[in-house]
């Protein structure tokens, strides 16, 4: 089982979603809400999962990603290009977005979600629409992290400084650079499957990042 961390909740509770994939490649979201009763901590009380979306056969999620400033919104992606928005509590399908298998996603401003995943592809989603951004490869983008600098999301009239780095088979290791990705060298020659970048310098060309 693989658990990810969501945006704050109602009343200063966390949300969580646990992903579950079942032997018939179903898919079942739960949610661990712990709002009230005085604590942030969800696992103080086990008995606060509940279903959210129950499994669908031959559906598969690979990725989630929530807004800690919007609250109620999150967005799941999988297998075929495959979309949903959590809103309201409720989770609706919204794509699919193109064909490929959707591997790993990272949201680190409402106007900044990048999603990777098979043949190279990344999908950039910046508050309002969907687009494509050419990645230079054809192979398999298993993570991605992302950085968001100044600006406060969209409307704003201040400009938001963007930037990623994604990882994937083969060693492959790319950056975007606010601009446009390019592939940085990368000392390892097996694939790679998920990276975290932690912060931005005064210059905006990141500290830290670690990739498995």
């Amino acid at each position: 089982m693989v658990a990810s961390r969501l945006a704050c909740e109602l009343k200063g509770g966390w949300g969580m979603i646990l992903k579950r994939l079942l032997p018939v490649g179903a898919v079942l979201i739960l949610s661990l809400i712990g709002c009230g009763g005085g604590s942030s901590d969800p696992t103080s009380n086990p008995n606060n999962w509940s279903i959210e979306r129950a499994a669908t056969p031959g559906q598969t999620l690979n990725g989630i990603a929530g807004d800690i400033l919007l609250g109620d919104s999150e967005y799941a992606f999988g297998n075929s290009g495959m979309v949903l928005k959590r809103e309201h509590a409720e989770w609706t399908v919204t794509g699919p977005e193109g064909t490929a298998n959707l591997e790993d996603v990272t949201r680190p401003s409402p106007s900044a979600m990048w999603v990777v995943g098979s043949g190279g592809t990344i999908l950039f989603y910046n508050g309002a629409a969907w687009s494509g951004q050419p990645s230079g490869t054809d192979v398999t983008l298993r993570g991605v992290s992302g950085l968001a600098a100044g600006g406060t999301g969209i409307g704003t009239g201040i400009t938001e400084l963007k930037y990623a780095w994604a990882v994937g088979d083969r060693g492959t290791i790319l950056h975007y650079n606010n601009a446009s990705w390019s592939r940085q060298a990368s000392p390892a020659a097996e694939d790679l499957y998920s990276i975290s970048a932690d912060d931005l310098t005064a210059d905006r060309t990141g500290t830290h990042a670690w990739a498995v």
